[in-house]
């Protein structure tokens, strides 16, 4: 199937309570903000970067009213990931800084150490180090054999 054309840049829009709440928690991470809606007062909309990733927080009364959409506003509706070279070091410096902690670090796949983190809304936050490479990882993990039957389409998996 050929992709349509003219769509790019893509990003993920989460559903929050409190957009600034959030926002604040990703600026801890290392996000910096990119857009706010309105430019003053309290924000309905505000997206954050992060080494070319773009996230947005949305209001969910915003959503509601504005959109006609219903998003589920509890539970663990989506995660994100975020890479790094030390996955024990970066979870300790987030738990010194009240940040909470699902899970500790642990070795996933014989080749990966992941830990996870809640960010205000619930959505979990999974810090991911490669051990095999000190290197941040390619987005589609192409070195893995595994990922490649993953990606390939549907027809050519076996």
């Amino acid at each position: 199937m050929e992709a349509i054309t003219e769509l790019r840049s893509p990003q993920t829009i989460l559903f929050s309570a409190d957009v600034d709440r959030s926002a604040n928690f990703y600026r801890l991470l290392g996000f910096t903000e990119v857009f706010r809606v309105p430019t003053e007062g309290t924000p309905i909309h505000i997206d954050m970067e992060l080494d070319g990733y773009r996230i947005g927080f949305a209001l969910i009364d915003s959503a509601r009213t504005d959109h006609g959409l219903n998003p589920v506003d509890e539970g663990q509706r989506a995660t994100i990931t975020l890479w790094t070279e030390d996955t024990r070091a970066a979870v300790a410096s987030l738990k010194e800084r009240g940040f909470k902690v699902l899970h500790g670090p642990h070795e996933y796949l014989g080749r990966l150490l992941i830990a996870w983190i809640i960010d205000p809304d619930e959505h979990p936050i999974q810090i991911v180090q490669n051990l095999r490479s000190r290197q941040r990882p390619d987005r589609m993990a192409t070195e893995s054999a595994e990922w490649a039957v993953l990606a390939a389409p549907r027809e050519e998996r076996t």
